[in-house]
């Protein structure tokens, strides 16, 4: 009989590098007056992580911590106060820090009713490190994850989904909430090689990220909202065209055969 418990604990150390689109100094005019910009002179970002977790058959419970340094932040705005131009643009924060709870479960509250509930809380304190004065600033986030899936007659199935983060922040922008709902019905046809969905995103509408600077000492009060569009109605057939039955064939690779050679 197989452990249904587990308990594991890591220590991780990685380089984050930026990307292209992070360096790259292009320009992109927003408006007269405001620009999106990459920048060619960040650094990668070097971070310490240590994880516990408890795993308990399909509940997981996970606490973390975090520290990195030069953390990459995109859609951070910089003033030019002689031109009056804004500009937004990635940069190096000094340093992140994040201290997260994750708990993952499922709820059974019938045969044919499943829901998947994913949770979690960080409390995250940064510094920015590229203007005259970088305050250290603190906020907390609450993801939440759901998922409902109902079993219906005649191989019909039913799902409701949706995702609420809470406040949070990328340097010295703050996004407010955002969420998204979506549902989608399914059924199997061609004797369940094929599934016929219906399905529609972000039924509300509330997939738009918003963002807002407020910082008075860096002559800064700007707002950007960023929608997806992600709104939309879809109907997607798939089919499995092979058989379940196709005979197994057993390739021996190269290394086999040179392995053979090395022990006769």
């Amino acid at each position: 009989m197989q452990n249904e418990k587990s308990v594991g604990f890591s220590y991780a150390r990685r380089i984050t590098r930026p990307t292209f689109n992070d360096l790259a100094p292009f320009v992109f005019f927003v408006d007269p007056n405001t620009f999106l910009s990459g920048n060619s002179d960040l650094n990668p970002a070097i971070s310490d992580a240590l994880k516990l977790d408890y795993n308990h058959k399909q509940w997981l419970i996970s606490l973390q911590y975090s520290y990195t340094k030069d953390t990459i932040a995109p859609f951070q705005p910089v003033l030019n106060e002689s031109t009056d131009e804004q500009t937004f643009s990635t940069q190096n924060l000094s340093y992140f820090q994040s201290y997260a709870s994750n708990a993952s479960f499922p709820l059974f509250f019938a045969p044919w009713w499943e829901l998947r509930t994913n949770l979690s809380g960080n409390y995250q304190v940064f510094r920015t490190a590229h203007y005259d004065e970088n305050p250290t600033q603190n906020t907390y986030v609450f993801t939440v994850n759901i998922t409902n899936t109902i079993d219906l007659p005649r191989e019909f199935s039913f799902e409701v989904s949706g995702f609420y983060q809470s406040k949070s922040v990328w340097g010295i922008l703050e996004m407010r909430p955002l969420g998204s709902l979506n549902a989608g019905v399914q059924k199997r046809v061609a004797s369940g090689r094929g599934m016929l969905r219906l399905s529609a995103n972000d039924i509300l509408q509330t997939n738009v990220w918003n963002g807002i600077t407020d910082l008075p000492n860096a002559n800064l009060d700007s707002q950007f909202i960023y929608d997806f569009k992600e709104r939309n109605v879809q109907l997607a057939f798939t089919c499995n065209l092979c058989s379940n039955q196709i005979k197994s064939v057993d390739v021996k690779t190269g290394s086999e055969k040179e392995q053979s050679r090395v022990t006769n």
